[in-house]
């Protein structure tokens, strides 16, 4: 689908880049502004005796992390317009679209490389976290995103630039090492890792957590 729309639009990159990223302001305002509206906006006490932190985050603070927010997602948007610009030229980059089960792609073969890309780029994330932690220099990037101690779902990419291109740059680099499709890899990103990423800074206790 990403390949045939990219063709339909034209393979000009600051286009691509810039409809990615009206495309992650949507995504945002699906994943972080459902949420927030649902436990922020007027919550009930019930929701509020399952807040981890009993303070909710001043309007403020939401409004700084919504800010960087934004600034972050025109730089995550780098990577992946980026990836679709070579896939469609089709040099370099090894992704395609669809399933083909004469060519060895079919369902069973895409299955597979969803959980390789879930476990691979998971396991990314989270050493790329820990390096963040470990050493100054990256801790000096990653700093900013703890500032948000209390978060809102607006937090989950509220970085530094440096930070937010690192996190994306697998949506470049996997295409030009692997064959993979490219709707799955864009799909394991936008869902797992950004709606993930939302359940990790929601801010409240899940129910299911409760012992019977």
């Amino acid at each position: 689908m990403l390949c045939e729309l990219h063709g339909l639009l034209g393979s000009n990159f600051l286009f691509t880049w810039a409809l990615l990223s009206v495309l992650g302001l949507f995504s945002m305002l699906f994943f972080s502004g459902s949420v927030f509206a649902a436990y922020y906006w007027r919550p009930t006490f019930e929701q509020w005796q399952r807040k981890i932190n009993p303070a909710f985050p001043p309007p403020s603070k939401v409004r700084d992390e919504i800010l960087q927010t934004l600034k972050s997602l025109v730089v995550s948007t780098l990577c992946p317009a980026a990836s679709l610009y070579l896939a469609q030229q089709g040099r370099v980059s090894k992704a395609y679209c669809g399933v083909d089960e004469a060519a060895g792609r079919g369902l069973a073969h895409q299955a597979l490389c969803f959980f390789a890309i879930w476990i691979t780029c998971d396991f990314f994330e989270f050493f790329y976290h820990y390096l963040g932690h470990r050493f100054k220099v990256l801790w000096e990037q990653h700093k900013s995103h703890h500032v948000f101690f209390n978060p809102s779902p607006f937090a989950v990419i509220a970085d530094d630039a440096p930070d937010q291109f690192v996190r994306s740059s697998p949506l470049l680099f996997i295409p030009l090492l692997f064959p993979v499709n490219i709707d799955l890899l864009f799909g394991v990103f936008i869902l797992f890792f950004y709606g993930y990423g939302t359940v990790l800074h929601w801010g409240f206790e899940s129910s299911w957590l409760d012992s019977a």
